[in-house]
């Protein structure tokens, strides 16, 4: 259930914009309260096994002469609820989710209902913050909802979520005081299929960073042992050419996507002259293999 967003009227003269002025068919508190700004905490609890609480409050015992808006606060719960302010209109409050709603009030007696879709074991309570000013319904939102398919590629840790208002800005990956790759250093690497990453599992491959006297090709090979890999045979999940590069030895030129390349059951490697052969080159190859 999305978070519903209300813009009330609350009719307070020219200083609002037209689509903010009030009908007067139906009159209902508005304007500055002569009190000035005033707010208290309530709560109303649904008890467990039933559906529905009503609660009264003479909100003239505390000094106020209206009410104009309502904070619901939903977080202790995981079902939606639904509250209605005297004969006005429901107002559906998301699972973990805060709403300021406008109250439709005349006079100083405020009767909140609250009603659930089915009777839970416990008690649903939801706390209540009652304003006798105008609170934009947008000012204080929780939970937000997002419309469309978001997709998430292998991210590990905590997230930042920036919000302004009920406007989302941005979700950024919390930094992390430990973590991050593993490696795998290795020398004399050739046609001897060699473990990097014992069989745990699924895992990414990161990259590498290798040297050797001989051009060659750096298969890799999603695979629980070195016995599941045949050279030439066995077809590689993915396979690096190493080439020359200006001084004696070779560089690697490979290129790693960000995300890194996915294994499902282990990672195994071996240093050929071709993609996908069994020949070894002249030199062996040295180097690190990064994984998580």
């Amino acid at each position: 259930m999305p978070n519903q967003i209300v813009i009330p009227a609350p009719g307070a003269g020219a200083t609002f914009q037209p689509q903010f002025t009030q009908p007067a068919a139906a009159p209902f508190a508005k304007g500055d309260p002569p009190e000035g700004p005033v707010s208290f905490i309530s709560a109303i609890t649904i008890p467990a096994g039933e559906t529905r609480a009503t609660l009264t409050i003479d909100v003239s015992s505390v000094g106020k002469s209206m009410v104009q808006s309502l904070l619901v606060d939903n977080e202790a719960n995981g079902i939606p609820v639904s509250i209605r302010c005297g004969t006005g209109v429901n107002f559906g409050i998301q699972p973990l989710g805060t709403q300021i709603i406008p109250v439709f009030l005349r006079g100083t007696t405020l009767a909140v209902t609250m009603t659930i879709t089915d009777p839970q074991a416990a008690a649903v309570v939801v706390a209540l913050q009652v304003f006798n000013s105008f609170i934009p319904p947008a000012s204080w939102v929780s939970n937000l909802s997002v419309s469309g398919d978001v997709t998430v590629a292998a991210v590990a840790g905590d997230v930042n979520v920036t919000v302004s208002g009920a406007q989302l800005l941005g979700v950024g990956i919390l930094a992390q005081t430990e973590g991050g790759a593993s490696s795998y250093f290795f020398t004399g690497l050739s046609t001897t299929v060699t473990t990097v990453k014992q069989a745990s599992g699924v895992g990414t491959f990161k990259g590498f960073m290798v040297e050797s006297g001989s051009e060659g090709w750096l298969q890799m090979f999603d695979a629980a042992t070195p016995g599941a890999v045949t050279l030439g045979t066995t077809r590689p999940n993915f396979s690096f050419p190493v080439f020359l590069g200006t001084g004696p030895s070779a560089v690697a030129s490979g290129n790693v996507p960000p995300e890194g390349l996915k294994f499902t059951y282990g990672l195994q490697a071996a240093w050929t002259t071709t993609a996908a052969g069994s020949t070894a080159p002249a030199n062996a190859l040295n180097g690190n293999i990064f994984y998580a």
